[in-house]
């Protein structure tokens, strides 16, 4: 470089240090900037490839891990002036910009870092530096998207076989590193081999007395022996290994041995030792000032939220570390905020809005395998009512017969979102072979790794299980054991699900005394159902204390099912303005979303009020698109037009009309409206079986403040609507039509 060109970068990095350092009492440094800039004039690269080296040093020991990371850059930058820069030179400055660079989250640019240190090791020739960037790399690989891939055996593997079999620190902590890596996402697989691999790195760490690599290495066997049938013996390695780090002054070996503790805390559902060491973790992860381990904060806050039912905090937890998890693009940190995420919704009943979120994750390269997210994207279809979808991975998770699902701290989450579909989709042959893997741990939390979910007791799937088996006293006997677990550890949420899940139960056996057990389960469990804001339980749970007082045998269903089958039973003439030219008429029905809980609610005379007001918004839609009000009962309207497009359009201007309402009273009401367009009527026993039951199943798959039309009604109108209309095709099961139906939803807002 030219001399100006050269003391301008002698200049940058001076004031780089001025900033850094400005108020610093330590007398060398203020000493070190003066003579940097005596350098500059004279053109000393070397002293501005020191300074800034130092500079580097000195912010990484400061946990200022970006602004040592731009040091080492620049004394990288300053190096290369040199005709034959030095290759050791380089190789260190590359392996320390490596590691700032993934302490700061920049992973993409500290794997690269890394891999131009292996490089430059290669060269040198240098097993004992061949293994350091090795190991390097491994870390700034399992930092960010590299994580649960095998991206580092390759350069561990060489670096083990150059530094050769003699007991050292560095091969300790390769052998260790190396058993850290995972095998193709399932520990299953190769856990043997992460064993053996861990306990040599152990003995070789004790033999030489070195205190950082006994940590480590007990850390390669904690990771080794995931999964509860590990836990009583992983507890006191957990605690070997925080000794050793402790010793060692091994900040990031305490952070994983008191991460192993809290896992060890959480499967054994003790909150109060949990609760204690939460904070401890955090601290620590604050102090290190890494954002990857500031975001444990949220985490931990957020499950202990979700466990508590304070779902508005659990929400806000959510929100501060999903940020966090795009930075580090870590697929393990991003999967347990979806995991907080799903539990957040399932409890708001809003869990259908994650279907484009997991449909992604069900893939064979899904890292960690694709075995919880199939669970979890089937039970959202049950949720909606999608049994078709539910049942097809359903099937997929059960293939092997849930054998090949990896036995890691997701085991127990993954397993017990599968008991919840065998009993959903009614299958007791899956039952009957899920019952069995879980049977062993019925005394353990429904935990994920690091604590991010804790779902309560793992007897409350043994009690779905049994259940579903007709298996009545096992089923009564775990029930039970959930509920005395749940209350004495706290899990409010997964304590009232239980008492719902087992008040279903008791109803299903019919035996003596067991209608007064259920009744008073369901009261218990709806009080907390409408307390924390479950809603969609709280009206499972509605209704079937209505069917247990005796109403579901009136055949009081829901108001849709009730107008259609009065209308079934009474065949109603229709006027021949309600038909098309064609023959064809097309029907609409409608209630309101939860009426049962606004009726226990708001008592009569406020909800007589309200319906006032739903009826008379319905009808003056009605009369502004000339539907022809067929039957209306409680809440629920059966409407039929002359047009489909009609129709549609009234059903649009209806759900815009209760969204004005909605912004300007203080009473919310969320109509669900379906629509079918009936053949050709040429025999009116068609019409009032097929055609009004399909409209009315129809409608019975909407959510409040949902239009969803059957796939002839689109066909119907979709060349006179705008092509944003419709959503995408469901394909659903209607209760009394045989086979698959496709409906749509109406994009109306």
């Amino acid at each position: 470089l030219s001399g100006p060109r050269r003391v301008l970068l002698h200049r940058q990095i001076g004031e780089a240090l001025e900033a850094l350092y400005a108020g610093n009492t330590d007398a060398h440094l203020p000493e070190l900037a003066h003579h940097f800039y005596q350098a500059a004039p004279g053109g000393d690269v070397q002293k501005a490839v020191d300074y800034a080296r130092r500079a580097g040093d000195r912010a990484l020991g400061l946990f200022a891990h970006e602004e040592a990371a731009s040091q080492y850059e620049l004394a990288i930058q300053a190096l290369e002036l040199q005709a034959q820069p030095d290759s050791r030179q380089q190789f260190e400055l590359y392996m320390s910009l490596s590691t700032a660079q993934w302490r700061a989250s920049m992973t993409g640019e500290a794997v690269a870092a890394a891999e131009q240190a292996l490089r430059l090791a290669e060269t040198l020739g240098d097993p004992a530096e061949v293994g350091r960037a090795a190991l390097t790399y491994a870390e700034a690989a399992s930092r960010g998207s590299l994580a649960f891939t095998r991206a580092a055996v390759p350069a561990l593997e060489r670096a083990i076989e150059a530094c050769g079999p003699d007991a050292t620190s560095l091969r300790a902590r390769l052998l260790a590193t190396l058993s850290l890596q995972p095998g193709g996402g399932d520990i299953s697989l190769n856990r043997a081999r992460r064993l053996e691999l861990a306990e040599e790195a152990r003995r070789i760490a004790t033999q030489i007395d070195d205190r950082r690599a006994l940590s480590l290495s007990l850390r390669a066997l904690v990771e080794a022996m995931q999964g509860p049938q590990w836990l009583e013996r992983r507890s006191p390695i957990v605690s070997e290994m925080l000794a050793a780090a402790e010793a060692s002054g091994d900040r990031s070996g305490i952070l994983s041995a008191r991460l192993g503790r809290l896992n060890d805390h959480v499967s054994r559902g003790d909150m109060d030792a949990l609760r204690s060491e939460v904070p401890l973790v955090t601290t620590l992860a604050d102090e290190m000032r890494e954002p990857a381990y500031s975001g444990w904060r949220p985490l931990f806050e957020g499950m202990l939220a979700l466990r508590d039912g304070r779902l508005a905090d659990a929400g806000r937890c959510i929100a501060e570390s999903g940020p966090i998890a795009q930075r580090s693009q870590h697929p393990g940190y991003i999967g347990g905020v979806l995991a907080q995420v799903y539990n957040l919704y399932w409890c708001q009943g809003r869990v259908e809005e994650l279907e484009p979120a997991l449909l992604p994750r069900v893939g064979p390269d899904e890292p960690g395998g694709p075995h919880l997210s199939e669970a979890a994207l089937a039970n959202l279809y049950v949720e909606v009512g999608r049994l078709d979808r539910a049942r097809e991975y359903f099937e997929r998770l059960a293939a092997n017969d849930f054998e090949d699902i990896p036995h890691d701290f997701n085991w127990i989450v993954t397993l017990s979102l599968a008991a919840l579909l065998a009993g959903a989709l009614g299958d007791s042959a899956r039952a009957a072979l899920l019952y069995p893997m879980l049977e062993p741990y019925a005394g353990q939390e429904v935990a994920m790794g690091n604590a991010i979910i804790a779902n309560g007791s793992a007897s409350l799937s043994l009690g779905r299980l049994a259940a579903t088996m007709k298996h009545w006293d096992d089923a009564e006997r775990h029930f039970d054991e959930a509920l005395r677990y749940n209350e004495r550890t706290g899990a409010r949420p997964w304590m009232a699900i239980g008492q719902l899940s087992y008040a279903e139960s008791l109803n299903e056996r019919g035996a003596d005394g067991d209608a007064a057990r259920a009744r008073e389960l369901i009261g218990a469990a709806a009080r907390t159902f409408e307390e924390l804001g479950m809603k969609r339980y709280l009206d499972r749970a509605l209704a079937l204390k209505l069917e247990l007082q005796g109403a579901a045998s009136s055949g009081i269903y829901t108001s849709i099912d009730a107008v259609a089958r009065a209308v079934g039973a009474d065949r109603p003439a229709l006027p021949q303005q309600a038909f098309a030219p064609d023959g064809t008429v097309t029907i609409m029905f409608s209630d309101i979303e939860d009426s049962t809980v606004l009726t226990e609610r708001l008592g009569d005379q406020a909800w007589m009020e309200l319906l006032r007001k739903h009826d008379a918004l319905i009808r003056k839609e009605l009369r502004a698109y000339d539907g022809f009000e067929v039957k209306t009962i409680g809440d629920a309207f059966m409407v039929a037009f002359q047009s489909a497009k009609k129709g549609l359009d009234c059903a649009i201007a209806i759900q815009q009309a209760f969204d004005g309402h909605n912004a300007s009273d203080g009473e919310h009401v969320k109509v669900r409206i379906g629509l079918h367009a009936g053949e050709a009527i040429k025999e009116g026993d068609d019409f009032y079986g097929k055609s009004v039951i399909l409209a009315s199943r129809v409608a019975g798959k909407a959510v409040g403040g949902e239009i969803l039309v059957s796939s002839l009604l689109r066909q119907l109108v979709e060349s006179s609507v705008g092509a944003g209309t419709f959503g995408e095709a469901r394909e659903v099961e209607l209760k009394g039509l045989a086979g698959a139906h496709t409906i749509y939803a109406v994009d109306w807002a």
